[in-house]
């Protein structure tokens, strides 16, 4: 498969997850006649993005916010862990095709298991707080959490891109001992005749007929010709 796939999943895959890594949209309700949208790391009120503490103070120190500060902890591990992965996996394929055929194949494992551990650890931030979220989203006060679910569409494409590379590493046999290169040409076989003597390189057959000569005798020395030999 092309190696430009590979790159344009790993870049949308890890853009969505930074996105929702870096966006106040995990959580969004409604505090009196304003909305409030908390992220990982700092919450917007009135068009206002504020550090969770400052947020409080806004809010007339009523906890909601603060209260979270602890409680995303293990989600921007795990969060961050997605961005990483993908950033790493993303460099590794973008070297696959500067690369000898073993080392390239390498490259295509190693990019696969980033993007899978990437794709793995988005998924359990994404999956335990859309658990969490069910259990309050039938209240009117909250919002649909766009964070959620960009960091869950980004996993699921980190998960793809890896199976992709572990499939095109895994029949990346090019050039490897013990098998044959593939071509985009097949290979056909060439039959020539069977070749039999100098007639056979097409030449005609050539004969040459015994030649008889006479017999020649010279007197002075006792010796003659016959049939071609010096007799005497």
């Amino acid at each position: 498969m092309n190696p430009v796939w590979f790159l344009a999943i790993g870049i949308v895959a890890m853009l969505l997850q930074i996105g929702g890594f870096v966006s106040p949209g995990w959580l969004r309700l409604h505090i009196g006649e304003g909305m409030v949208d908390l992220g990982l790391f700092y919450g917007c009120y009135g068009g206002d993005c504020l550090s969770y503490s400052e947020l409080d103070t806004m809010l007339g120190s009523t906890g909601v916010a603060s209260g979270f500060t602890g409680a995303w902890l293990e989600f921007q591990i795990e969060t961050g862990i997605g961005v990483a992965g993908s950033l790493l996996g993303l460099i590794l394929t973008c070297m696959v095709h500067k690369k000898n055929v073993v080392e390239a194949k390498s490259m295509r494992i190693f990019a696969a298991i980033c993007f899978l551990a990437a794709g793995i650890a988005a998924w359990v931030a994404a999956g335990k707080w859309a658990n969490a979220y069910s259990l309050f989203s039938m209240l009117s006060m909250f919002e649909f959490p766009y964070s959620l679910v960009l960091t869950g569409i980004g996993a699921t494409l980190a998960l793809i891109n890896a199976l992709m590379l572990l499939v095109s590493a895994c029949r990346s046999t090019e050039n490897q001992p013990g098998h044959t290169v593939q071509s985009d040409y097949p290979m056909q076989p060439v039959a020539y005749p069977p070749q039999t003597g100098y007639h056979a390189q097409g030449y005609p057959a050539q004969g040459y007929a015994p030649q008889a000569y006479p017999a020649q005798s010279y007197p002075n020395q006792g010796y003659h010709v016959n049939q071609g030999y010096l007799t005497k």
